[in-house]
């Protein structure tokens, strides 16, 4: 069933959500103020979940769209959020991978090298053949479970189980154009990112108040 009929079912269950879970919006700003302003968020089903301001859709495909042109032609700085499917590797009617965590991290190293900064946040699977070991200029493996979000499309079924976000341990992978020093590992946090976030948003929200 595509995500399309998925979305106009009237009810849900947790099997529904496949590849649709969102970021905590505390984590995605918590991250942002650690690495950069993003101006996209690269993987979104629209408005509907998107972290930021400007994005690509599941649709418009964003490992076949040109990432550092798009940026020139909305006159925006080079750079952007991604977390993406983590389901195997697909493509699409037109023979495009739309998925696939290693055709990712591959994109991600193609733009920096043209010049645009990606960050990631991704399952953490040192012994995958995805890990982006030689590539990546910074690698954050997070202290503490990411706790994701349901898609906000989604309605649950009183008859089916609640969804779980528990998919194991992430990590942030960073894909720095100007990075000129050897690849950088960390290991902050994942409550210290997100504190971080809830600090920024309430400042947001007072500046409006």
């Amino acid at each position: 069933m595509s995500l399309a009929s998925i979305k106009l079912k009237t009810l849900h269950e947790p099997a529904d959500i496949g590849d649709e879970w969102r970021t905590p919006h505390a984590l995605a700003l918590g991250i942002e103020a650690m690495t950069g302003d993003f101006s996209y968020d690269l993987f979104t089903d629209g408005t509907i979940n998107a972290r930021f301001r400007n994005f690509i859709t599941n649709d418009q495909n964003a490992l076949a769209v040109d990432w550092c042109a798009m940026a020139s032609d909305d006159r925006l700085p080079a750079s952007g959020f991604a977390n993406p499917p983590y389901s195997r590797s697909e493509k699409n009617q037109h023979g495009e991978y739309f998925k696939g965590l290693k055709e990712c991290m591959e994109k991600a190293y193609e733009e920096m090298l043209a010049g645009f900064k990606s960050v990631w946040l991704v399952p953490s699977a040192t012994g995958a053949g995805w890990f982006p070991r030689h590539t990546a200029t910074s690698i954050w493996f997070l202290e503490g479970r990411v706790t994701f979000e349901v898609p906000d499309w989604y309605r649950q079924d009183p008859s089916k189980p609640r969804p779980t976000s528990a998919r194991g341990d992430s990590m942030v992978v960073i894909f720095d154009p100007a990075h000129d020093t050897k690849q950088t590992i960390l290991y902050p946090k994942t409550r210290d990112l997100i504190k971080l976030g809830k600090e920024i948003l309430a400042r947001r929200q007072a500046r409006y108040a």
